[in-house]
């Protein structure tokens, strides 16, 4: 293993930075624990690592000894590190002596407030630290205590009066109030035994968490103000945590093993990484499995995978679970410092992906729950309700609809909760999915109504906006009555071996390739446990909900009351409305699902990957100025995408040629090697449009033309991957032959026009002179 060191202590040292006074976090976070030797730390820098971790935690000694000598080990060998604080009760205060873990538990903020006392100023001067990582776990060591509901309930009713009207439910004393309590208090008057009670219940234990997050942020700044050192929430593993983590934070780590979570071992869940992203309003460092908990050690092309699904997804980091495995099997270090001195050449981290798809991730829904009765998506349902058919709430929404969409023929997809609605974020996306959204304030209704009002498009199934709504999953509030154009349901069916499809009763403008009569779902029916009737819409019906098979006291749909897919042309775009789980277990490659989703995605995404195949056999994600794409087989594979642009832009590393016959469309080749990534960023305009190769480098720009009508073109040559913003540059033509050089300036914002070059020829660029002081344009397109 000592000999792995020699050999990649080098690749490591190329990027990572010498201990000088101020460390800075790295464009490219990798780390691992638990660590706890400083001898080793020469081979943890060597294996890739770029971040040192240091955990501490909280007991009643506060020995700090070891952690400060991993400090001082981190910054002997120049890297930074971060602190880990496990801010869990110690397993020692579990039982007769229970530590509740809560922000509205005194005896526990007393406990932490003493213990961070005592361990911050060994750390806060430190110039190796770049932030704390707190709330390990954070999820499933929160206290969702009874005490804790009743006071949240005191403080949004006021009084028993108000509660009980509000609930429909006589409630005569405070202390009767528990959260098994509001669970049953509506199954007689909720048409899913699901209602209000409930949903209180559920908002209570998602502000439980949110209120954890927040008093760790608000207790490690009172002691250390420095903005410079980042707040990093995790490791995290639950995906609901994801969605409680508060905007305070810069960071959000999840760790989404399939040990536990999906056991999903093509991408590790990466879908993580969108909803830990959410939108673009945190960074993202995701952790990986290296041993699972069966003791098996991943393959290194496994790893590799992983590491590409992630990045993809928008990590800018990884975390490894078990360090030990790296000092044990060579293989390991090995695959991670190439994959990471891969990534670092692309010279793109961190990226920023720009999905134009996005979902809406209300966390109410349980979705998935584990092997011990642990609701790992929503919070409708308490921690050990028993996981048998039918779930509580949800069924198995909205894991299908994450699985389904986490890569796809047009790239990825962004994950918003409620609190990401904003005009602005909005603007980016064409189509927004909205699975079981029942919590969505006022705030959100408007701005979701703006958005289709603009042109966009929203599809919301089941339960929408349920808890802002006079009565709770059978009427719509009134902006979202107007948004979708139905006002409420008669009754709602529910039953566990209900099944229902779709018959298409008219072919739509957004569904082109779905015609009349067209039946969507699945054999037995892809859409389960819930049918919602209506006598009151002004929206148009597309499609029937149509009865594959139903229990003894479902009942079929009278002329008067409608079970069906709405449609309502609001502004210039359209809101869809399916009163169903629509996202429970329809899956794809089942008839209709790639029609119905590809018809909204297409829509507003201009690439798209040839052919458009389910699932996809490269993962790949647009950004503003290119595309990053990952080959997750083995071998190599040519990659096309076809793209809906004007101008025409020539790619790097790229073959892009216009695509005859079509203005405005153009078709980008390159090969990607086996588990290799490339990055493909637009380089230069050409007019009028003919095939180009273009290889970038640091130093020089090659452009191949090929033959072409008309014979001369311009081509504008923006900051990127080549150096554009210089004074001056050597332009190499070579044609038929003949070989001319000129020199040629930039303008002040760097971009460099080169005009009369005949095709076909070869062009070769390279800077000459002096850089400009300040193009304000660099590693940017226009």
């Amino acid at each position: 293993m000592r000999r792995i060191v020699v050999g990649l202590i080098f690749l490591a040292s190329t990027w990572v930075w010498s201990g000088e006074s101020n460390f800075r976090a790295p464009d490219l976070w990798v780390a691992a624990a638990p660590f706890s030797s400083p001898d080793e730390v020469p081979l943890y820098k060597a294996a890739g690592m770029t971040v040192g971790w240091i955990t501490v935690r909280l007991r009643s000694d506060d020995d700090l000894s070891v952690q400060k000598s991993l400090a001082d080990a981190f910054e002997r060998e120049g890297l930074p590190f971060v602190v880990a604080l496990d801010l869990r009760p110690p397993p020692s205060l579990v039982g007769p002596s229970f530590l509740p873990c809560a922000a509205h538990q005194p005896v526990y903020v007393q406990w932490l407030t003493a213990h961070l006392n005592n361990i911050l100023p060994a750390f806060s001067k430190r110039k190796g630290l770049i932030g704390y990582a707190l709330g390990e776990g954070a999820d499933e060591a929160a206290s969702y205590d009874d005490a804790g509901f009743q006071i949240f309930l005191q403080s949004r009713y006021g009084s028993l009066e108000n509660l009980s009207s509000a609930w429909a439910v006589p409630v005569s004393n405070w202390s009767f109030v528990t959260q098994s309590f509001a669970e049953a208090a509506d199954d007689p008057i909720s048409p899913i035994r699901y209602g209000r009670p409930s949903l209180d219940a559920a908002a209570y234990r998602y502000s439980v968490l949110r209120n954890l997050f927040l008093l760790w942020a608000q207790e490690v700044r009172r002691r250390d103000p420095d903005p410079n050192h980042l707040l990093i929430a995790g490791p995290l593993t639950t995906y609901r945590s994801l969605a409680a983590v508060p905007p305070v934070y810069d960071v959000v780590l999840p760790f989404l093993s399939p040990d536990r979570a999906e056991w999903d071992l093509e991408t590790h869940n990466a879908h993580a990484v969108s909803i830990a992203r959410r939108g673009g309003r945190f960074q993202c460092w995701v952790g990986l499995t290296v041993r699972g908990e069966d003791g098996s050690l991943v393959s290194p092309h496994q790893l590799r995978q992983w590491m590409g699904a992630a990045a993809v997804q928008g990590a800018c980091g990884f975390f490894f679970n078990d360090w030990l495995s790296f000092t044990d099997h060579p293989s390991l270090p090995t695959t991670v410092a190439a994959a990471v001195a891969s990534l670092r050449r692309l010279r793109s981290f961190p990226l920023q992906p720009r999905p134009t798809t996005a979902i809406l991730y209300t966390p109410f829904g349980e979705g998935l729950i584990d092997r011990n009765n642990f609701p790992l998506y929503g919070f409708a349902v308490s921690s050990g309700t028993s996981s048998g058919y039918p779930r509580r709430l949800s069924l198995t929404e909205p894991v299908p609809l994450f699985s389904a969409l986490r890569f796809h023929p047009w790239g990825i997809t962004d994950c918003v909760t409620p609190e990401e609605l904003t005009a602005d974020r909005l603007s980016r996306y064409g189509v927004l999915f909205a699975p079981m959204a029942v919590d969505l304030p006022p705030s959100a209704q408007e701005v979701l109504s703006d958005f289709v009002a603009k042109g966009g498009v929203v599809v919301a199934d089941f339960g929408l906006a349920a808890y802002q709504s006079e009565e709770p999953f059978l009427s719509l509030p009134p902006l979202l009555q107007s948004l979708f154009g139905v006002v409420t349901l008669r009754r709602v069916i529910m039953d566990e071996n209900l099944r229902v499809n779709m018959v298409v009763l008219t072919r739509h403008e957004l569904f082109p390739d779905i015609p009349e009569g067209s039946e969507l779902g699945h054999p037995i029916g892809a859409f389960p446990y819930i049918v919602g009737l209506t006598p009151s819409f002004t929206a148009q019906p597309w499609s029937v909900l149509s009865t594959a098979r139903f229990a003894k006291r479902g009942k079929r749909a009278g002329r008067l009351e409608m079970a069906a897919v709405f449609i309502n042309r609001f502004g210039k775009g359209y809101a869809l409305l399916a009163p169903t789980l629509l996202w429970a277990i329809w899956m794809p490659g089942q008839p209709g699902f790639d029609l119905f989703h590809g018809s909204l995605i297409a829509r507003r995404t201009r690439i798209r990957l040839q052919p458009p195949v389910t699932p996809p056999f490269v993962w790949f994600a647009e950004t503003d100025d290119g595309l990053f794409v990952f080959n997750p087989s083995l071998e190599p594979k040519e990659v096309r995408f076809l793209s809906v642009s004007s101008p025409f832009w020539a790619y790097s590393e790229a073959m892009t040629a216009p695509v005859k016959g079509f203005r405005s469309h153009q078709q980008i080749a390159t090969l990607v090697k086996g588990q290799e990534w490339v990055y493909l960023r637009k380089v230069a305009l050409i007019d009028p449009p003919v095939p180009a190769a273009v290889t970038a480098a640091e130093d020089r720009l090659m452009i191949n033309l090929s033959p072409a009508d008309p014979l001369q073109v311009t081509i504008r040559i923006f900051p990127g991957p080549y150096p554009a913003g210089y004074e001056v540059h050597k332009v190499t033509i070579l044609s038929k032959g003949q070989e001319t050089v000129e020199k040629v300036p930039a303008s002040a914002s760097g971009i460099l026009t080169l005009s009369s070059i005949p095709v076909p020829s070869t062009v070769l660029i390279q800077p000459e002179g002096h850089r400009l002081r300040s193009t304000g344009a660099e590693g940017k397109g226009p």
